[in-house]
């Protein structure tokens, strides 16, 4: 029973689906008129999240990897990759499209990320916690503290992790500590 609840947070909270759902939520507030908006966030869309759906199934379907959340540290560096120029690509096409509200967001995501496959590449740290943990943090910011009842969502997703075995408690706390680190950095320095 345990492991099932674990794996419906797991997969609820999914960095893919959190992703999704800050990007609706920041291309609804960005100001941009609803026809360029939508064909921009389905652009957007397509490139960060869709196409790596596609190349996850396919490699799990080739066997070239294990499992969904790439659970092997190694099996991770190069759909991390993928995925850093993926958001770069993004970051170009909100340039393009002249919104500095979008932009900045692409920045924000593209210099965590950046720090996330960084520290991927010696230490597993779990992205299920580190990224819940980066978007509450902006919602926060966005929003203000009355959305702190979001912060209650972190320990359930850190909790689903070790109960699953994806994690150990220091690879869900490095997560958490991470993204708590770089969102006071960013806040310090007026990044986010």
């Amino acid at each position: 029973m345990m492991h099932k609840a674990a794996t419906v947070i797991s997969r609820l909270f999914d960095p893919l689906v959190t992703a999704t759902v800050l990007m609706g939520i920041a291309f609804r507030v960005s100001g941009m008129e609803t026809i360029r908006m939508l064909l921009l966030f389905v652009s957007v869309y397509i490139l960060v999240v869709g196409i790596p759906i596609f190349l996850l199934v396919g490699g799990l379907r080739q066997g070239k990897i294990s499992n969904w959340d790439l659970s092997e540290r190694r099996e991770r560096i190069v759909p991390m990759l993928v995925e850093l120029c993926l958001i770069l690509v993004s970051g170009m096409l909100m340039y393009h499209f002249g919104n500095a509200f979008l932009f900045h967001i692409v920045l924000v995501f593209f210099a965590w990320f950046t720090g996330f496959f960084a520290i991927t590449l010696f230490w597993k740290i779990s992205g299920h916690v580190a990224t819940n943990t980066l978007v509450a943090g902006i919602l926060m910011g966005w929003f203000g503290v009355s959305l702190w009842p979001l912060l209650f969502i972190i320990p359930f997703i850190a909790w689903s992790r070790v109960v699953r075995k994806n994690h150990t408690v220091a690879q869900v706390i490095g997560g958490l500590l991470y993204s708590v680190i770089f969102l006071a950095l960013g806040n310090r320095i007026g990044f986010l």
